[in-house]
């Protein structure tokens, strides 16, 4: 009689314990559409923060739900397939990958425009095709997003963040461009009458970035800059070819003979 009434309270707190379970699971899942989760003026790295943090304790709430599927097959009950959980990890999961997503290209966006667009050397550090291709993903990964959380707040914001950034974009492209030598830098802070100091050595010019120069208003003179970007390519291009025959000729010895007894070389 005491193993039978063992049993029966085990079962019971074993029933207890799942349904304790699948109200924590549904809090959870709701909580994904409440507070600073869809507040788009949250900030990002503390959500991504949290979010990561919840998703770990979801993982943790499914091993739980295992051991009680365990303890339910041992006790010859009826199994829960726990589905609760399975939707609310997914729900955490796709609520987390969206403020990763903006997280991500808040910071990369921010140092595409504010890490200084020369080396030390002069060489132009902005790649240009990666920029592109990243943004590219983005965008892809905000659209998909914005069909799981139609009219979502933060994925509008989401969204926002990379048509903003998509409106100097093409002005990134210039300025990426690695045929840009000093000279051409100076005809460009010329034109936006830009005060760019000169380095201490005098060959090129103190750090600036593309977000200083959107402060001279740069974007009401793309078509010139899109000009003197295109005569940089062209003059790199030759540079390369004359740099090439260089090469190519060096070390070759002309050796000049007489025409047949003329005297004539």
């Amino acid at each position: 009689a005491y193993t039978a009434d063992l049993k029966a309270q085990q079962q019971e707190t074993l029933k207890s314990n799942v349904a304790q379970m699948y109200e924590e699971l549904a809090a959870i899942h709701a909580s994904m559409s409440q507070g600073d989760y869809v507040d788009p003026d949250a900030d990002p790295e503390q959500m991504v923060e949290e979010l990561e943090q919840a998703l770990a304790h979801v993982t943790e709430l499914g091993a739980v739900c295992q051991t009680y599927q365990d303890y339910q097959r041992m006790f010859e009950l009826d199994v829960d397939d726990f589905g609760a959980h399975t939707l609310c990890e997914k729900e955490v999961t796709a609520r987390c990958a969206l403020w990763k997503g903006m997280c991500e290209f808040l910071e990369k966006s921010n140092a595409w425009t504010e890490d200084a667009i020369l080396t030390e050397s002069g060489e132009v550090q902005l790649n240009i095709e990666t920029i592109r291709a990243e943004v590219d993903d983005y965008a892809t990964r905000a659209y998909k997003m914005g069909k799981t959380y139609k009219d979502d707040p933060v994925v509008m914001r989401f969204k926002d963040s990379i048509d903003d950034f998509k409106q100097i974009l093409p002005l990134v492209e210039e300025l990426a461009n690695p045929a840009l030598a000093t000279r051409h830098w100076r005809e460009i802070f010329e034109l936006i009458d830009a005060d760019i100091p000169v380095s201490e050595d005098g060959t090129g010019f103190e750090a600036f970035n593309v977000r200083a120069l959107l402060q001279y208003n740069i974007l009401d003179k793309m078509d010139t800059i899109q000009t003197v970007s295109s005569v940089a390519s062209k003059e790199y291009s030759l540079q390369k070819v004359l740099e090439k025959m260089r090469a190519d000729w060096s070390g070759v010895v002309f050796r000049i003979m007489e025409y047949k007894d003329t005297g004539t070389y």
